[in-house]
């Protein structure tokens, strides 16, 4: 978690604007040498091709300096090599990298690419170059689009910036673009590609924007990994430089494809008209194109099932894991945790899983409880009652391990042996690394270190000792450090105390609360008065540091370098838009030693390693059982071992729509499992705005409430209207979760996203920017309420109709493709099930998933104007570890007959089906309905809905049957 005010007091933004800026005459006093850097790309001359070697499945050349370095931003690098392989018919790989291999490339043990190739001849990708200079583009064959094309004279080059600041002299990472010639430097690298006019690009994140859709006039994404408060237009948690782009032909016809740099140095990400650019401050030129499906309607999906399995096919979550988790920071202690779960139960608002913060740990060290506050029998006690009633428990673990003082007293295990057996980050000179995070001073492990896995291993299985546990929620993985350097080396210890985490008052509400008037309450009502003020005021804040977000990346640096091993790691000479500014900032150094080499080429990856340590260690502990892991930074192919939450929002109306943009991104990514802090992290909630996330979170995959210490409580049983939504949205979730499993199984079996925009499944130019409606497979739209005192909301519905509320079944009469408003009352949430489609869902949905397994089943047919449907659900026992039995079973319906197949699998499913409800039925069955041959006497025909039931009580989905229906 980020503690905004704490930070700020250690390290206000006064100071990173200052003290940490260094002068160009500084730094280069400081380096011996005779070169300089120009700090200019203009006049670089680029490569030509010294020699090239041509194959069916490739290309392999040698590329040259085509004139004198230009040192733009570091010691050009003289000598590159191009290998260019047709891995698979949808795959092409395009690597640029020094000849001589010493600039960083990540290890196959982090992300393994198994060598692939095919010839040339059949595959979607046709690769093109020039000599001189060197310049390549790339074609897909079934469209002839190019889709990428770094010919310098075909992309627009712009002399003026972006941001006015831009023009003062001493800036060094100006967002101009004067020029586009490939350059290739120690800590410099640079890319221009051709894009089409207002481009369609979704992804280069994690992030949070304006839309989901990328400003392609105006887009600044630096990827660098950072623990920061969900500000807009930064880098946040997560480090995915993978885009998918979507083009219309002049017929109308969407096409995408992909494009995935594996990188993992800090960089820039650029979009001006007509321009994506590339500037890394390392590494190498790496480059995946992803082809899609050239002959199906939903290539956006192709592309992403292609990433996802190149980079890992996702975790599959328990079955549990789907249920609602209640957490926040401020149950301090076995009482204040055990009052949530039994004022949950009374207010029979199902509560699957409960979580503890950093509260539980004695000192914020790991795997240690409070004895005072957490005691270890009384908090296993408390977990076991979870446990005799089918719930579960998951409490935090931070990335850095606290220190042992060296008092004689003291005895912290987890840092003694981890020391001993050098699992820990060193400093240059050996000693070892010494941050600060919540324990005080802290020690980092070097995940990159293979012994750290026996290590973290032993330490969890210690933890399992005293408490039961059910998963981990692993935070603060960045990693993030809340002093500059190794501030603890040399240092006595005990000096530094814990930060203060007393709690303070929150400020902030959401739009339209006056709590002036009102206060603290976030009732919707005092005294019978609204308390919703149009023209109230906030303390939302666009950005943490937004005045001076640009400013902080101005320093300039003049560095001057020796040979193309020397590099200046603290402050490179350019200088990536990090929120935070200087790269030591709020995490380890950069000079820091790991076992993978300096900390400034793997920084952005601590977080992933940390995620296989703990993933691998959860696996050890239960080998037969799915692990359950949410983890806030991620990596290409992190969803491979965990899930992940949307980090520190605000309980804004705002950031409840984000989340949207949010969610829909980690499906991009690879990490289906994924989800907000429901009513919001930082500042306060209010009844509305808890009311309606409650809602809306239940349609997205991980459902969790959780809010900082200090703010407004906000557990569901607080307000009446809340708790109401809460228990609706609950029967809703649990009673759909066949479905919901059946495209999160899909995900993990074929990396197909479970959640998808709107235009995935309906491309067309008007849905492009859409992002305040959202699918849960190809089946529900869901269109919540995402601003205040409302009681009506505007979507869209594609496709020719009729949609039917999820909750009803009521037809939906709109005019489709038009942005319509629909009914929106307090506490129900617009969710409507698409035309042609079949769903499996639970007909009993109980307070645990437990209870609701224990359900029989309901189907649901909508059928389309053609009276057609067809659905598939994926059944399996929810627990064990992949690949486990499972069965999938068809559905199908045409020309009044239902068929309902076993095509793959051989789990034996336990629950019967209880009723058929067939919505789209014109007129009541003049004759039988008929189950497996014989006559249904227990059928029901609604004609205001036009909805056929048929009682089955008992059909057994493992030997299959037909319904019929005159």
């Amino acid at each position: 978690m980020t503690l905004l005010h704490l930070l700020g007091a250690l390290l206000p933004l006064s100071a990173l604007a200052s003290p940490l800026i260094t002068s160009r005459t500084e730094l280069g006093a400081r380096w011996p040498g005779d070169i300089i850097p120009s700090y200019s790309v203009v006049n670089c001359t680029g490569y030509e091709v010294d020699s090239v070697q041509e194959n069916e499945s490739g290309v392999q050349a040698l590329l040259k300096l085509s004139g004198p370095a230009c040192n733009a931003f570091g010691v050009t690098i003289p000598s590159l090599t191009l290998s260019v392989t047709y891995e698979t018919e949808s795959r092409l790989h395009v690597h640029i990298y020094d000849t001589a291999e010493q600039q960083y490339q990540l290890p196959q043990s982090v992300l393994a690419r198994p060598p692939a190739s095919v010839p040339s001849s059949t595959s979607d990708f046709a690769f093109h170059y020039t000599s001189s200079p060197f310049a390549f583009w790339v074609e897909k064959r079934s469209t002839g689009a190019v889709i990428f094309d770094t010919r310098a004279e075909n992309i627009p080059t712009y002399t003026e910036p972006l941001f006015s600041y831009e023009n003062n002299a001493s800036v060094t990472n100006t967002t101009a673009m004067p020029a586009h010639p490939l350059v290739f430097s120690n800590q410099y690298l640079q890319l221009s590609s051709a894009l089409p006019q207002d481009a369609n690009i979704y992804g280069l994140g994690e992030y949070i924007s304006g839309n989901f859709r990328r400003d392609p006039n105006s887009t600044v994404q630096p990827f660098f990994t950072l623990d920061i408060g969900d500000p807009l237009d930064s880098n946040l948690y997560g480090y995915h430089p993978v885009y998918v782009e979507t083009r219309f032909d002049s017929s109308g016809k969407a096409d995408s494809h992909g494009v995935f740099l594996l990188q993992t140095s800090g960089m820039d990400v650029l979009l001006r008209p007509g321009v994506i650019q590339y500037r890394a401050i390392g590494g190498t030129f790496d480059f995946y194109f992803f082809s899609g499906d050239a002959a199906g309607s939903n290539s956006p999906l192709k592309v992403v099932e292609q990433y996802v399995q190149f980079v890992g096919l996702p975790q599959m979550p328990p079955m549990w894991g789907f249920g609602y988790h209640q957490c926040r920071w401020g149950y301090n202690n076995v009482s204040d945790t055990q009052f949530v779960i039994d004022s949950m139960r009374a207010a029979n608002i199902p509560l699957e899983t409960q979580w503890n913060d950093i509260d539980w740990m004695d000192a914020y060290r790991d795997f240690i409880p409070a004895p005072n506050r957490f005691a270890p029998s009384e908090y296993e006690a408390m977990i076991q009652g979870l446990h005799a009633n089918h719930q579960h428990y998951i409490p935090i673990i931070d990335g850095a391990i606290g220190v042992q003082i060296p008092n004689g007293t003291d005895v912290y295990d987890p840092w003694t042996s981890g020391t001993e057996e050098g699992t820990f980050i060193h400093n240059e000179d050996g000693s070892q690394y010494i941050g600060q995070v919540w324990p005080g001073y802290t020690s980092f492990p070097d995940w990159y270190n293979n012994q750290s896995q026996a290590w973290w291993t032993d330490a969890f299985r210690n933890f399992s000792q005293i408490i039961s546990f059910d998963g981990i929620w692993e935070d603060m993985n960045e990693p993030s450090s809340f002093c500059v350097g190794s501030c603890g080396t040399g240092q006595n210890w005990s000096t530094l105390a814990s930060p203060d985490t007393s709690p303070t008052i929150v400020t902030g509400w959401p739009e339209g609360y006056d709590y002036t008037t009102y206060g603290d309450s976030g009732n919707m009502t005092v005294n019978g008065s609204s308390t919703y003020v149009p023209d109230s005021t906030t303390n939302f804040r666009r950005s943490l540091a937004d005045e001076s977000q640009h400013a902080l990346a101005k320093r300039a640096t003049e560095i001057v370098y020796q040979n193309v091993t020397q590099r200046f790691l603290e402050t490179p000479p350019y200088a990536i838009h990090n929120a935070k500014g200087p790269l030591d900032v709020q995490t380890v150094a950069m000079n820091a030693s790991t076992a993978f080499g300096v900390f400034y080429d793997v920084k952005n990856i601590w977080g992933h390693m940390s995620e296989v340590r703990t993933h691998n260690a959860l696996l050890s502990l239960n080998p037969t059982n799915r692990p359950f892991l949410v983890a806030r930074s991620t990596y290409a192919g992190s969803g491979r071992y965990t899930h992940h939450w949307l980090g520190d929002n605000y309980s804004t109306w705002r950031y409840m729509a984000y989340s949207i943009q949010g969610i829909l991104q980690f499906q991009i990514f690879g990490i289906p499992m994924v989800g907000a802090d429901t009513c919001g992290f930082n500042q306060n909630t209010d009844e509305e705005l808890c009311n309606r996330w409650m809602m809306m979170s239940a349609f997205t995959p991980f459902y969790r409430n959780h809010n900082t210490r200090g703010a407004l409580s906000q557990e569901p049983f607080r307000w009446d209207s809340v708790a109401d939504a809460s228990r609706r949205a609950a029967a809703a979730r649990y009673s759909i979760l066949p479905y919901f499993y059946t495209y999160m199984a899909q995900a993990s079996i074929t990396g197909t996203p479970a959640m998808r925009a709107v235009f995935w499944e309906f491309p067309s130019p008007e849905q492009m920017l859409n992002d305040r409606q959202f699918m849960v497979g190809p089946s529900l739209l869901v269109t919540p309420v995402l601003e205040p005192n409302v009681t009506e909301v505007k979507g869209t519905f594609p496709g020719e109709g009729p949609w039917r509320d999820l909750f009803t079944h009521a037809p939906l009469n709109v005019t489709p493709n038009v942005n319509t408003s629909i009914p929106a009352p307090l506490s129900q949430i617009n969710v409507h099930i698409r035309p042609g489609s079949v769903l499996l869902l639970y007909s009993d949905p109980g307070y645990t998933i437990y209870e609701t397994q224990q359900s029989q089943y309901d189907i649901v047919v909508a059928l389309d104007k053609s009276q057609k449907a067809s659905g598939a659900a994926y059944i399996d026992d929810g627990e064990t570890q992949w690949p486990t039995p499972s069965t999938t079973i068809s559905f199908s319906a045409q020309f009044g007959r239902l068929a309902v197949t076993p095509v793959d699998g051989s789990y034996a499913i336990t629950s019967t089906v209880r009723q058929v409800s067939i919505l789209g039925v014109a007129s009541r069955p003049r004759e039988s309905v008929q189950f497996a041959g014989s006559n249904v006497t227990a059928f029901t025909y609604e004609p205001s809905i036009q909805r056929l039931n048929a009682t089955l009580n008992g059909a057994d989905l493992n030997k299959g049957f037909t319904l019929t229906w005159a």
